[in-house]
């Protein structure tokens, strides 16, 4: 502790590399919904396909997370950045020469494998960055996977639709890994202390609780939801408007601005309200937004952007509740929650593409709103069940 507070000086480069890394993979995640479009016409594909690959990308990402969690403590969290860099910048290369849509499958998993890597090396990494800061730098390297994301949405329509190839795009996209991963090399990073040993958890009683499930549906639905519009927002705005990359580019990136300015202000209003009751309020009102927004169709396109906004502070805020709801198995309920809610948001992207491809384009991304709904009834349950006793908990953990 003594020794944390005295070095603290040395914690601006550790956290200008993360902040760096959650931009690279924010980067990652944004060029697969610019890039569907394109993708569909370079190989000859329909909507199912991305759906496909959108899927696929996400298997990727779970296994990822599911073996980084065991290797983690074993070889530490500058060598799992590391390596996950590592696995990004391989996979360009199959990407930006794919010749069929499998090999640009094969690259997007391997890419998503080690994504997985850098985030959950990030965030076990945090906590052991001055103990007085955590909260701050957690809800600023959100903001730093927001601003890179709306940076990505922005700039790239832009690029593309100046005549910058995909392939191009993507080769920037590996210089800037490259940089990240050599610089990792010469940072100091700090090293974890061996956990402490806790008492056998008492997996029965979890499943058990319906609140695990209801957790799960939640989060499940609003990933679901947030994703979604990430992957499939230029997409519905080219499809059904006739928008161009640089057009839908500026809403898709509006939506992410959203999500950026909300991560990096929310969590003052959330202190201030209550955790579940300002997810409430927020899922109430994209549930309200969203259906307003499709009805007005061209005129209502900025709704679904400002969206962007109110799904914010959500993923972070339930999550920060899992610790008051499951106390001696928090850690256990974490993990489980988060995988399938990974899982979800996997089918939610499937569902979609298969709907744009035998139904309508207009219809597919209308399914959103569903989304928003199923998510906002989950959170009222867990309001109703636990929202008062998690206030009560938090303020007698301040005071």
């Amino acid at each position: 502790m003594n020794q944390q507070q005295q070095s603290k000086n040395s914690y601006g480069w550790p956290i200008a590399l993360i902040i760096g890394f959650m931009c690279l993979i924010a980067m990652s995640d944004a060029l697969k919904g610019v890039f569907i479009p394109v993708f569909k016409q370079v190989f000859k594909v329909e909507n199912t396909e991305m759906g496909f690959l959108l899927t696929v990308s996400s298997i990727g990402y779970i296994v990822g997370t599911y073996f980084c969690g065991h290797l983690c403590d074993k070889y530490g969290q500058k060598k799992i950045i590391i390596a996950g860099g590592s696995m990004m910048i391989i996979a360009l290369p199959l990407i930006v020469m794919s010749s069929s849509y499998y090999m640009l499958l094969f690259g997007l998993l391997i890419m998503n494998f080690g994504a997985a890597f850098i985030a959950l090396g990030i965030n076990t990494l945090i906590p052991l960055i001055m103990v007085s800061f955590q909260a701050v730098l957690m809800n600023f390297v959100h903001f730093a996977y927001g601003f890179g994301s709306t940076l990505t949405q922005l700039k790239v329509g832009a690029l593309i639709y100046d005549g910058v190839s995909w392939q191009t795009i993507y080769i920037g996209m590996g210089i800037f890994a490259c940089s990240l991963v050599v610089l990792s090399f010469f940072i100091k990073i700090p090293v974890v202390e061996k956990a402490e040993v806790h008492k056998p958890i008492s997996k029965k009683e979890l499943f058990k609780n319906p609140l695990l499930y209801t957790y799960i549906l939640c989060l499940g639905f609003y990933v679901c939801a947030e994703m979604a519009i990430g992957s499939w927002f230029i997409n519905y705005l080219k499809e059904v408007f006739a928008f161009n990359e640089k057009s839908s580019g500026l809403y898709s990136a509006m939506f992410f601005g959203g999500l950026t300015i909300g991560r990096l202000f929310g969590g003052f209003i959330t202190e201030k309200i209550g955790y579940i009751k300002t997810v409430n309020i927020c899922l109430g009102i994209n549930m309200i937004l969203f259906p307003i927004g499709i009805l007005l169709k061209i005129n209502g396109i900025y709704l679904i952007s400002l969206t962007g906004l109110f799904c914010s502070i959500v993923f972070p805020t339930v999550i920060l509740t899992v610790s008051y709801v499951f106390k001696e198995t928090k850690t256990y309920a974490t993990g489980i929650i988060v995988t399938l809610v990974s899982t979800m948001a996997m089918m939610g992207n499937m569902l979609i593409g298969f709907i744009n491809d035998k139904i309508s384009v207009s219809f597919g991304f209308s399914i959103i709103g569903v989304f928003y709904a199923l998510s906002f009834l989950a959170s009222l349950y867990i309001y109703k069940s636990k929202g008062v006793e998690i206030e009560k908990q938090r303020r007698g953990i301040i005071t």
